[in-house]
């Protein structure tokens, strides 16, 4: 698969599920679980416009490891900051999926944490879809730009 269609395929689908995340609200234990995959597709949009394979992420950080991937991303990355703060997404990647060992359905986030969370997947989805020329309407997106997040001072990147 080719760069540009990856990283545009996943900031694709991250429009997608954050948009299916806001309808069905705050309150539906499913939209954590929708917020996961977004982000999850976000940091695979950084890690191939960081030229870091799926198979070398993959070897270091398993599947749905967020906060593993987040590691894995040079330091210069201007956005690896702001996308650590959805690490606390990663449970719901599997975990929200199943009973816990002991049977017991885990409950939703907080709603205000939830409501923090589409408000700050919004916006990265908004910035990555301007950063990479994505255009998330199109059938077939595929990615204008791969150059990867930096800032003049290597610093932190805002959204």
């Amino acid at each position: 698969m080719s760069k540009t269609r990856a990283i545009g395929s996943h900031v694709k689908l991250a429009f997608r599920d954050v948009n299916s995340a806001g309808k069905l609200g705050p309150d539906d234990r499913q939209t954590a679980m929708l917020w996961f995959y977004a982000v999850e597709n976000l940091v695979m949009a950084t890690l191939a416009s960081e030229d870091i394979s799926r198979r070398e992420w993959r070897t270091a950080a398993g599947n749905h490891q967020i906060d593993r991937m987040i590691a894995i991303l040079p330091s210069d990355c201007a956005i690896k900051g702001g996308l650590d703060d959805f690490s606390p997404l990663t449970v719901y990647s599997t975990g929200f999926r199943y009973p816990t060992p002991s049977g017991k359905i885990m409950k939703a986030p907080d709603e205000d944490l939830t409501r923090k969370w589409i408000e700050q997947a919004t916006e990265f989805v908004t910035m990555f879809g301007r950063h990479f020329q994505v255009d998330v309407l199109n059938d077939d997106a595929v990615a204008g730009s791969t150059t990867p997040f930096r800032s003049k001072d290597h610093g932190t990147f805002e959204p």
